[in-house]
């Protein structure tokens, strides 16, 4: 995995979330009345194959669950803004509620005559239903939140260990207090056995900048910073880790900063030294 890998993890769970939620967009694109219910079937359902397949049937079938509006759709006819009850469009005065209304010669209704979704009318031209934008507030709201727990499960489930898995190499000798080693340019080391293994965990997963930022202090050392031929006394060997140090005088003076701790490496970047 690269250094970029939360980078590919954030698109892939947004990647999902689209996919997921992707009968809920339509129904909210096509104004489907029966949104609410596709969105709720989507979210609860939609884990299983058949779920989502019924709510993206759902979501693309024909609004079929309407009021009939023939008659308040004809141009002769609308709707009382008071009343909600049918009156002639060029009526000044309403008969059922005695509402004074203003007149109305045009075919097309006006807003006020069309019905939200949440109460099941539909527009009496096109047939169409708006959906409110309360309604779809809400329906961002939840998906948002459910991304958000999807993106926190997720992310709970990146193993969060320290410590690495090492690789071990058989030696081409065995290490052994007092033996002079020289360790591979590309090797490191840490001060203690628990910095080393955090810096050896970004380095498995191949998180360079987070590698770099551990193993740039005074705690740890690049193999490749130091003098060429640097010769290193093992100290002690646990498992395939090896805590070496700059013990013999003359490698002391080739490096005196690191000469002044010890470290901790991998055995199998150790060679027997000249």
């Amino acid at each position: 995995m690269d250094s970029g890998s939360p980078v590919a993890g954030f698109v892939f769970l947004m990647a999902a979330f689209i996919i997921y939620f992707t009968p809920t967009f339509i129904a909210a694109k096509r104004k489907h009345r029966n949104g609410n219910s596709i969105f709720l079937v989507n979210l609860l359902l939609g884990w299983t194959a058949l779920g989502w397949i019924a709510a993206l049937v759902w979501s693309v079938s024909a609004n079929t669950e309407q009021r009939e509006t023939s008659e308040v759709g004809a141009s002769s006819d609308r709707i009382c803004p008071m009343c909600a009850e049918t009156i002639k469009r060029a009526a000044i005065k309403c008969k059922h509620c005695g509402a004074d209304v203003s007149a109305k010669d045009d075919a097309k209704p006006s807003a006020e005559e069309s019905h939200s979704w949440g109460t099941g009318a539909a527009d009496v031209n096109s047939g169409a239903v708006s959906i409110p934008s309360s309604n779809a507030l809400f329906v961002a709201l939840c998906s948002a939140l459910v991304a958000i727990i999807i993106g926190a499960i997720a992310y709970r489930l990146i193993p969060t260990t320290h410590a690495p898995t090492h690789t071990s190499a058989p030696a081409t000798f065995s290490l052994a207090a007092d033996d002079l080693v020289v360790l591979d340019s590309s090797a490191f080391g840490c001060a203690s056995a628990t910095d080393f293994n955090e810096s050896m965990f970004h380095y498995n997963r191949s998180e360079f900048t987070a590698w770099a930022d551990r193993t740039s202090g005074e705690n740890c050392f690049l193999q490749k910073d130091l003098a060429k031929g640097i010769r290193w006394t093992v100290l002690q060997v646990r498992d395939d880790l090896v805590q070496v140090g700059l013990k013999r005088p003359t490698e002391y003076a080739k490096e005196p900063r690191i000469g002044q701790s010890t470290y901790w490496t991998l055995a199998r970047w150790a060679s027997r030294g000249k």
